[in-house]
């Protein structure tokens, strides 16, 4: 709200305290009960907005086993993010089509990673292809999906050709499917691998197992979109003992 806005609703409020007054006075009770109600909606408007509950999330791959999404759902959990590939030739095996139906089924917001690979011999441009082309297979890519995720935290190149590895995929999925993929990364990969102010216009996921997280925000962002808080969670219907764990005031979508 601006401050015309917030002056002219402090106006109203105090014009309508006094209707109520007056009509008080008068010994007017349906009169009062009127004016009290226009009383109550300026009061809501002049009230700050509520900070919207994060939303709680997990990230899986074939490391997590079988999922059973209805009771990760019932858990509280209304997002995924799911493993799809990795490199220029690998895909895992639980990123099928019928994962994408059970995801569907149980109402849960989901979105593909890849495990980006930056090495000699190939480009950040060919891992993006690949990656998109397994995850719009499995059937991933309709409004209100969760944007691709590029899983960065991993090179065998130099910092200057890993951010140009990095950019080239970033490049490529936005060409193949119009939205700037997610980063997850940390700080301190980010800042040791050649990661400078430039986010190539990518949201922000940040693994930070750490009370405070905001300090680790690579300096290229101003915040972060997601939090992957912790990998040792437990989460009803997830078979393996530990699963990653996340949080989302903003989940960017598709």
């Amino acid at each position: 709200m601006n401050r015309a806005t917030k002056a002219l609703w402090k106006r109203k409020l105090a014009y309508r305290r006094k209707r109520v007054h007056y009509w008080r006075v008068k010994g007017n009770i349906p009169k009062v009960n009127h004016w009290l109600v226009l009383v109550r909606e300026a009061v809501r408007k002049l009230e700050p907005p509520k900070p919207a509950k994060p939303a709680h999330g997990i990230d899986v791959s074939v490391h997590n086993g079988s999922v059973d999404w209805p009771k990760v759902k019932a858990a509280g959990f209304t997002f995924a993010f799911c493993k799809s590939t990795e490199g220029e030739d690998y895909r895992d095996s639980t990123w099928t089509k019928q994962r994408v139906t059970d995801l569907r089924a149980a109402k849960i917001q989901f979105g593909p990673y890849h495990y980006l690979r930056p090495r000699a011999g190939r480009s950040g441009g060919t891992e993006a292809r690949w990656f998109i082309k397994n995850a719009n297979a499995a059937g991933w890519g309709k409004p209100g999906d969760l944007r691709a995720v590029l899983d960065f935290e991993e090179t065998e190149l130099s910092p200057a050709a890993t951010i140009r590895y990095l950019e080239q995929a970033v490049k490529e999925v936005k060409r193949l499917t119009g939205k700037a993929p997610i980063i997850y990364t940390g700080g301190p990969f980010w800042a040791e691998h050649g990661g400078g102010t430039n986010n190539f216009g990518c949201p922000l996921w940040l693994a930070a197992y750490v009370v405070h997280p905001e300090p680790y925000v690579p300096k290229a962002w101003k915040r972060f979109n997601l939090w992957q808080y912790t990998s040792t969670g437990k989460v009803p219907g997830v078979s393996t003992e530990n699963v990653d764990q996340n949080l989302a005031h903003d989940l960017p979508h598709l």
